[in-house]
């Protein structure tokens, strides 16, 4: 199967209805991993600012992700992160870390964009334009963007958990329920803060 190239035309097109200028994408990496956080990205551009080719961010290589990273930060007006530890995720439940984690990343932004569109179904946004769009990180760019970005930042977070409790190997799985993890996790159990219990109780069950 050919995979597309998210793309810019339906954001502009409804952004222009709106009389719009700046559009914001977000989405979420790291909701099904088993430790580390969970990570919203947010990319905003002005209307008319193009983007490098770009796609989901599971659908690319870690090279390909990296060397897009400081292109997208070139046709960025502004970017944030939202981000959720896991230990607030074993505190109140991913049913509140999810829209969480979105609210924090609007709120680290220096100004409100005009518009905003984001991968997944609708939630309760203080926006008054918020697009949910399902799969929207394979059809449009600028959710695209966010994802990339996020998911660059959170693998090299994992990566420097990797340094602390390297028999982990959270820089070969990111923090995702792997065989590798399991074989350490039986060894070693989990490490309080960095695993989540729930998903962790679950994944060995």
């Amino acid at each position: 199967m050919r995979i597309q190239n998210a793309s810019c035309e339906k954001e502009n097109r409804i952004a222009s209805s709106q009389n719009a200028r700046t559009i914001a994408g977000l989405d979420e990496v790291g909701r099904g991993a088993i430790s580390g956080p969970l990570v919203v990205g947010c990319f905003v551009r002005k209307i008319a600012q193009t983007l490098p080719r770009v796609r989901d961010s599971k659908m690319l290589t870690p090279r390909a992700r990296r060397a897009l990273v400081p292109k997208l930060f070139l046709c960025a007006t502004e970017w944030s992160l939202g981000v959720v530890e896991a230990s607030e995720i074993n505190e109140n439940g991913m049913g509140w870390a999810v829209p969480e984690a979105f609210l924090r990343a609007l709120a680290a932004l220096p100004t409100d964009p005009d518009i905003l569109f984001y991968d997944g179904k609708p939630q309760s946004f203080f926006h008054p334009s918020a697009h949910a769009i399902i799969h929207g990180d394979q059809t449009h760019a600028t959710i695209s963007a966010a994802s990339i970005i996020a998911k660059v930042i959170r693998d090299l977070f994992m990566q420097t958990m990797d340094e602390d409790y390297p028999q982990y190997h959270f820089s070969s799985h990111k923090g995702y329920g792997t065989r590798l993890h399991k074989k350490a996790l039986k060894t070693f159990d989990s490490i309080e803060g960095i695993h989540r219990t729930q998903f962790v109780k679950t994944f060995l069950s």
